[in-house]
This record gives structure tokens, sequence and C-alpha cells, in this order.
């Protein structure tokens, strides 16, 4: 009986941890080839480009990697896009993603195998993501995040 308890466990641990991977794999690990990303902020209400933060560093990368693979299955929204993340690989586009973070919707959205698909961040991205277009400069080429 023992046994059973133990085996149980086990295969109820595995079943949670295969349920609390990223949801979309392939775009994370698709992101996280990216040498460098740009986040261009819009206009509000607009597509408008108004700021953009770009940035060739781990820590600034794997912050915004995180937010696609911690996040969940998201929706398609009535949010107005926010912005865009490109992701870039020795200077050529990769993955190119849109942002929605200022209103009620907290998702990065991209395109996969022909369909668009929808991750909520977690609610730290909002933060995150309000903090560093406060942080971006229209002049800025490379800064640090």
């Amino acid at each position: 009986m023992k046994f059973f308890y133990i085996s149980f466990f086990i295969t109820l641990l595995f079943f949670v941890a295969a349920c609390t991977q990223a949801p979309y794999p392939k775009l994370v690990t698709q992101a996280q080839q990216a040498d460098s990303i740009v986040v261009h902020f819009f206009e509000p209400g607009t597509s408008k480009g108004i700021k953009h933060k770009s940035t060739t560093l781990a820590l600034g990368l794997t912050k915004i990697v995180a937010y696609l693979a911690d996040g969940n299955i998201g929706t398609k929204n009535t949010c107005p896009v926010d912005g865009v993340i490109s992701f870039y690989l020795k200077g050529k586009p990769i993955l190119k993603t849109t942002l929605q973070y200022r209103e009620t919707c907290w998702q990065i959205n991209a395109e996969l195998n022909g369909k668009i698909v929808y991750i909520t961040m977690p609610a730290e991205g909002k933060t995150f993501f309000t903090a560093l277009e406060k942080d971006a400069d229209k002049n800025e080429i490379i800064l640090n995040f």
C-alpha cells in the first residue's frame, strides 16, 4: 500500500510539472535565440510609435522572455495594442509580438504556425512595461533594462 501512495504522489508531481510549462514552448524557444530586443511603445489608442527601448544584455532579454514562459494561455480581447516587441538574432528579425499592458489586458500576442496566440502575462509584467515606457526615450538606441 505504501508503494501505491508513493507512486501516486510521484505521478501527481509529474502531472503538475507538465501543466505548469510554458503555454507555447516553441514561441519561448524562438524568443530565447534572440541576441537583442527592441520594444516600441505606441501613443495610447494609436499605432503611432512614440518611444522605444532596446537591449542586448542577457538580463533584459531573459526578463522579457520570462513573460512568455511564465504567462498563461489568453484569449482575444478588445484592448488596444500598446506596442511591439521585436526579437533579433544577428541583426535579423526572428520574432515580432504585440504588447498590451495599459488597460486591463496584460498580454503578449504573437503569430505561431500561422495563428495568433495570446499569452496573458503575470501581473508584474504590467508594472515592468509601464516602468520601461517611462524610462524609454524617443532618441534612445541601446540602453540597459
